[in-house]
């Protein structure tokens, strides 16, 4: 085996580099668990009796979020409301000049006139040729009206309610400026005050008659319109900013005061002040408490740990002998371990009455679910509710919470088992919501909980069941690929004949692929038959054989019936031909990333087992009178480590002895199933499958069975021109 090769079987079976991945798996969960950095949960509920009395022992304060929301509904109250303050068109035909103009017949007229009644001085003191009187006059009336304009419209009705609301003043916002103004509801004007206004100014400007000006402002009620307009955007954007700008209302609490008293029930305030208080003692905490806090901590999690290795050894072996698989195991306990991190600091960090939503929410669920299809139903079921006691004690949580995180991994594992399509999951994500739906609710009745507590705890536990669901959906592509241990789904896509490498087999060495498709029959029922993978066994055996692509002219099954080119090596050369094709093949599947199982199952379906042919031959021939090591003639290795790659052994020997029987009876058949499986058995080499007597006989009538279906005999069909009745010159008798 090369330097590569040996490392890497080193890193997979070495006790030193398993004893290392323990003391880190160890070591983080330790430090996940006791190095929290925030306070435990808090156990009482809104709504609810309080359990105990509780006093404290230091002095601490807390907001009162009444008072503060009252000071900032204060704050909000207080904000005037914005305006947005239309631009003035002097050219429009409602402008005052225009109104006053029209009914005088139009400019010409209304220059004669007022020329010769009202404004002799304006004209002899200001006019000139270039500025007859009306221009003046215009421009004067325009100039008033832009003023009025600018001071704001209003119409009276909102004019009213703001005065009613005790506004006193309003923000006006100008086209050609973002700030804002102040401008007092006093100085506002409505259009029928606003005509006044202009009458006013105006006849003061010309020394007209009460009379006059009366007159002018009755012309003028169109001219004056509402040009301030709400602006909700920008008032709501201020009145947020003033509810934002008010500090929260801090009370102080001294020690020894009583904060609840048992029996009271808990209200929003008294959930705020417990948190405080925890988050004082939190920080005042000595460091001996620390250090405590962790050595009991690596106590339990050493504790767990201790058994789940105990039950890996004694009843997953195959597991417990791959660091590889040992892991992923570590790394799903991550996941699980930090997706409760996560939910730890988010509830904390939340409104008490936002938290409660998060009580029941688990992410146990997506633990399961990915041991259970990566690793198999039995250590899932164990590791189950390891899991959920790590997250519970982590999020110090109640029975609940561990009722919901045992039995929602459960429901997912038990709807999972078997699954062969991802979409599956999903159906298992329904299933881990119900029974997670049941928990809570039947806890609620348990603890009297009302119904609106009981809804949110409900509608967490739910949502945690969804995203369990889609957590593990994406972490079962990452882990497949990332550790190339793939779950029955997985191995379903890899089962496709189609894959590039079985296609490669199909074209080079076409013998061994039916060979390897036969091989993959038999052992999935014989897998079947004795509880193991039978998925796996088969995909396992349709690529067992794929390193005879690199040289498929040296292998019986695919020579055609021509002259063997062994026939012209000497037999330690044909047995080192034979030989590296296990080789090849486990390099050819670590290439396209096959599932290690598979890999596995390449290196291991021929054990150690001897070359028997070149050996006998080499003995007859000594081969040069050279000494001939029986070593020499035997595979590498390892033997099979599972059953299904021991499975994948005894089918390839029995469909490869099968073939070359001349007179394939269910007789001849059994005794050489038989004759293979002892001698495999007597040469050690099924020893570390766990495979025990009785499934060795399953095994062996199971392929008894399929290979006897195979070579059934068929009643010979009559030749052209041959009458019915008789088939191969024999009539048929009814």
């Amino acid at each position: 085996m090369s330097a590569p090769g040996l490392i890497r079987n080193w890193l997979e079976t070495s006790v030193i580099s398993r004893g290392l991945l323990a003391f880190f798996l160890t070591g983080v969960t330790v430090f996940l668990l006791s190095w929290r950095g925030i306070p435990f949960r808090l156990q009482e509920v809104e709504g609810q009796p309080a359990g105990r009395d509780i006093v404290a022992t230091v002095d601490f304060t807390y907001p009162d979020w009444g008072r503060t929301e009252e000071a900032a509904q204060a704050a909000v109250a207080r904000q005037p409301p914005v305006y947005n303050l239309g631009g003035f068109r002097p050219e429009g035909t409602r402008n005052p000049w225009a109104l006053l103009v029209r009914p005088l017949g139009g400019p010409a007229a209304a220059e004669r006139l007022l020329e010769s009644l009202l404004v002799r001085p304006l004209r002899s003191a200001q006019s000139s040729p270039e500025f007859p009187p009306s221009v003046l006059l215009r421009e004067l009336a325009l100039g008033l009206a832009r003023d009025i304009h600018e001071s704001g419209i209003m119409a009276p009705e909102v004019r009213d309610t703001l005065l009613n609301e005790g506004r006193r003043y309003v923000k006006v916002a100008t086209p050609s400026d973002r700030s804002l103004h102040r401008r007092q509801l006093a100085e506002v004007f409505s259009p029928s005050g606003a005509a006044g206004e202009f009458s006013r100014r105006f006849g003061e400007a010309l020394s007209l008659p009460p009379a006059a000006a009366a007159a002018i402002s009755s012309r003028l009620e169109d001219a004056f319109r509402p040009n301030l307009s709400s602006n909700p955007v920008r008032t709501r954007e201020l009145r947020e900013a003033a509810r934002r700008g008010v500090e929260p209302v801090v009370i102080s609490a001294g020690r020894g005061e009583r904060l609840v008293e048992q029996g009271e029930v808990i209200g929003f305030q008294e959930l705020v002040k417990l948190r405080a208080y925890q988050e004082r003692l939190f920080r005042e905490r000595p460091p001996i408490s620390i250090v405590q806090q962790a050595v009991g901590t690596a106590i339990v999690v050493g504790f767990l740990y201790g058994i789940a290795a105990f039950f890996l050894k004694i009843y997953q072996p195959a597991i417990f002998r791959s660091n590889t698989s040992l892991l992923l195991l570590a790394f799903i306990i991550f996941l699980v371990l930090g997706l409760s991190w996560g939910l730890m600091y988010l509830s904390w960090n939340l409104s008490p009455r936002v938290a409660e939503y998060f009580r029941h929410l688990s992410p146990v669920a997506a633990g399961a679910i990915l041991i259970c299809l990566l690793l198999g139903l039995r250590p899932a079921v164990f590791l189950t509710p390891i899991l959920a006691f790590l997250s519970a004690f982590m999020l110090n949580r109640d029975l609940g919470f561990l009722l919901v995180g045992v039995v929602g991994g459960m429901a997912g594992i038990f709807a999972i088992f078997g699954a062969r399509r991802r979409i599956e999951l999903f159906r298992a994500g329904t299933v881990v919501a119900v029974c997670s739906l049941a928990v809570v609710a039947g806890m609620g009745l348990v603890d009297g909980l009302s119904g609106s507590v009981v809804l949110k705890q409900s509608l967490g536990a739910v949502a945690g069941s969804a995203g369990a669901v889609f957590v593990a959906l994406i972490a079962l592509s990452l882990f497949e690929s990332g550790f190339r241990v793939f779950s029955d789904i997985g191995l379903l896509e890899l089962s496709d004949l189609n894959h590039p490498l079985l296609q490669e087999l199909m074209l080079r060495a076409p013998g061994t692929y039916h060979h390897s498709l036969i091989v993959g029959a038999l052992a999935e029922r014989a897998a079947a038959a004795v509880g193991a993978n039978p998925l796996l066994a088969r995909v396992g055996a349709y690529f067992h054989d794929v390193g005879k692509i690199v040289k498929p002219d040296y292998f019986s099954e695919n020579e055609g019936g021509g002259v063997s080119r062994h026939d012209r090596l000497i037999p330690s050369m044909s047995a080192l031909i034979l030989i590296a094709h296990v080789k090849e093949g486990v390099d050819l599947a670590r290439r396209h990333r096959l599932d290690r199982r598979i890999v596995d199952i390449i290196q291991q379906h021929h054990g150690t087992s001897l070359i028997a042919y070149f050996y006998d031959r080499a003995e007859r021939s000594r081969q040069m009178r050279f000494e001939i090591e029986e070593n020499n003639f035997r595979y590498p290795g390892p033997r099979p480590q599972t059953r299904e790659a021991a499975i994948v052994m005894l089918a390839d020997a029995a469909e490869a002895a099968s073939a070359s029987l001349e007179r394939p009876t269910t007789s001849r058949l059994e005794n050489l199933v038989k004759k293979l499986v002892r001698e495999r058995y007597l040469d050690s080499q099924l020893d570390r499958s766990d495979l025990t007597f009785i499934d060795l006989k399953k095994i062996t009538d199971t392929l008894i069975r399929v290979l006897s279906a195979r070579f059934h005999s068929r009643v010979k069909y009559p030749a052209a021109g041959e009458p019915e009745g008789r088939s191969g010159g024999e009539e048929r008798k009814g």
